[in-house]
């Protein structure tokens, strides 16, 4: 098995004239909210594209602030899991597009945690 974890969960909504709508990618759910025009849709968005993989909110510092294209994110986090890459605080700015689709993820600012031996 190669190092990529497939993954298969299904989402359902029912609407406002009961219809229910089964949604299994992550389009789905992004075509379902409509244009991304509040923060918290904004991090519905990092959170389907696994951004926040395995790390609590209180792991994140994150700002959000609307442009005229959709959102920036400045997100802060901490990683102190060793099998998740680099230990350390990293700050990266993520821009995301009004249709939801993650534009641009720089990496600011990286301080390295070094581990001790222990």
């Amino acid at each position: 098995m190669s190092g990529c974890v497939s993954r298969i969960s299904n989402a359902f909504m029912i609407d406002s004239q009961r219809k229910v709508w089964r949604m299994n990618r992550v389009e789905d759910i992004i075509d379902m909210l409509g244009e991304i025009d509040t923060p918290a849709e904004a991090k519905v968005v990092l959170w389907l594209n696994e951004q926040h993989r395995d790390t609590t909110d209180e792991n994140h510092k994150d700002k959000y602030r609307k442009t005229t294209k959709g959102y920036t994110v400045l997100s802060e986090y901490d990683n102190s899991i060793m099998n998740l890459g680099e230990c350390g605080n990293f700050t990266h700015r993520i821009n995301i597009n009004k249709k939801g689709k993650i534009t641009q993820k720089k990496l600011l600012k990286t301080i390295l945690l070094h581990n001790s031996g222990l």
